[in-house]
């Protein structure tokens, strides 16, 4: 289950800068919906491991109440991978990456509050014996 997808990117976005965020070479006045789609499947993957290293069960599922502060976060952080595969060349881009990264790190943080994601906690089983002494 995706957390963003590329309608999401275009709203914050637009479309032409992501034509030419997701085109490397320049050489195409057509979006690479598969870098484009690369960079939303690490994001949804970065934030799965970011709710497995809190204990959540993950992917996050659609009805909860959070699953929009992860769409938002999901959504910047695909932006932020395609600047970043693009190379980030001059000040604008710089400080729009900026910006984004400070969304994503304030956002994470207040979902990271405990008692703020409404997802299942997930039972972590032991892999070997415990408080076993030979």
């Amino acid at each position: 289950m995706a957390y963003a997808d590329i309608d999401d990117l275009t709203d914050i976005q637009g479309t032409a800068n992501l034509i030419i965020l997701s085109n490397q070479e320049n050489d195409s006045a057509s979006m690479n919906t598969a870098r484009v789609q690369r960079a939303l499947d690490k994001a949804d993957a970065d934030l799965d491991e970011w709710l497995r290293k809190r204990g959540f069960s993950y992917p996050l599922s659609e009805s909860s109440a959070s699953f929009n502060e992860f769409n938002q976060v999901a959504s910047r952080m695909a932006i932020v991978y395609l600047y970043e595969w693009r190379g980030v060349k001059d000040e604008q881009g710089q400080e729009r990456v900026k910006e984004l990264k400070a969304f994503i790190a304030s956002t994470l943080n207040e979902l990271a509050i405990p008692g703020r994601i409404d997802a299942t906690m997930t039972k972590i089983q032991p892999t070997g014996p415990v408080g076993v002494v030979v």
